[in-house]
C-alpha cells in the first residue's frame, strides 16, 4: 500500500550491478553524460517508472507535494496532477459524505434541528461552503491549465476534518467538537 511507506522505502537505492549486467551497461554508459551516471548504484527518482514515482509522491502530505513543486519541471507536473486530483476528490468526498449524513436525517426542518446528525449536517455545510468559494477562485486556472490547486495545506486540514466527521458519525453522529473551533484553521488556512 502506497500510503504506508516507510523512509527507507521510500529511497529507491538498487544494488550494485553484477559483472555480466556491467558489460551489457557498458556500450549504454558511452550514451550517457558523466551527471547522469552514479558510482554508488542509486537510481534518481527522475529515473523511475512515473507509477513508481506517483507511488512514492502519494505517501507525502499535500502541504509537501505543493512545496515539491518548485524543485523541477517534472516534480512540478507530477505534483500538479496530485494537487488537482486531491482537490477533485475533495469534492467527491464532501458530497458522498452530506448524502449519507441527509440520508438518515427526518426530512421535516422541525425535527432536523433536535436529531443527533444535525450538528454533522452543518459541519458539512461548512466545508461545501469552504469548497465552493475555492472551486470558485480555481476552478477556471485549473480548466484553463493554467494553475494546478495551490495551497497543499488546505487540502490536509479539509481531509483532517472530513475524517473527524467520519469517525464522529460511525460512532453513533454526536459530535463533540464546536464545529466553529473545528472549522476555524480551514477558515484561516483558505482566506
Amino acid at each position: 500500500d502506497p500510503n504506508n511507506c516507510s523512509i527507507e522505502e521510500r529511497r529507491s537505492v538498487s544494488p550494485k550491478p553484477t559483472s555480466s549486467q556491467a558489460s551489457t551497461n557498458d556500450e549504454d554508459a558511452d550514451e550517457k553524460t558523466d551527471a547522469d551516471q552514479k558510482d554508488d548504484g542509486t537510481i534518481r527518482f527522475v529515473d523511475l517508472p512515473s507509477e513508481i514515482q506517483m507511488a512514492i509522491l502519494k505517501c507525502l502530505s499535500y502541504d509537501d507535494i505543493a512545496k515539491l513543486r518548485r524543485t523541477c519541471k517534472l516534480m512540478n507536473t507530477l505534483c500538479s496532477y496530485l494537487l488537482n486530483r486531491g482537490f477533485q476528490q475533495l469534492g467527491i468526498d464532501i458530497d458522498r459524505e452530506k448524502l449519507r449524513i441527509k440520508r438518515e436525517l427526518p426530512r421535516r426542518e422541525s425535527m432536523r434541528r433536535s436529531h443527533r446528525l444535525s450538528r454533522l449536517n452543518d459541519a458539512y455545510a461548512g466545508l461545501d461552503t469552504r469548497f465552493s468559494i475555492m472551486t470558485m477562485t480555481y476552478r477556471k486556472f485549473i480548466d484553463m491549465k493554467a494553475s494546478c490547486f495551490i495551497p497543499g495545506k488546505v487540502l490536509d486540514e479539509f481531509f483532517r476534518i472530513i475524517d473527524i466527521l467520519k469517525k464522529s458519525h460511525d460512532r453513533g453522529g454526536t459530535l463533540t467538537i464546536d464545529i466553529h473551533e473545528l472549522l476555524k484553521d480551514l477558515r484561516d488556512l483558505s482566506r
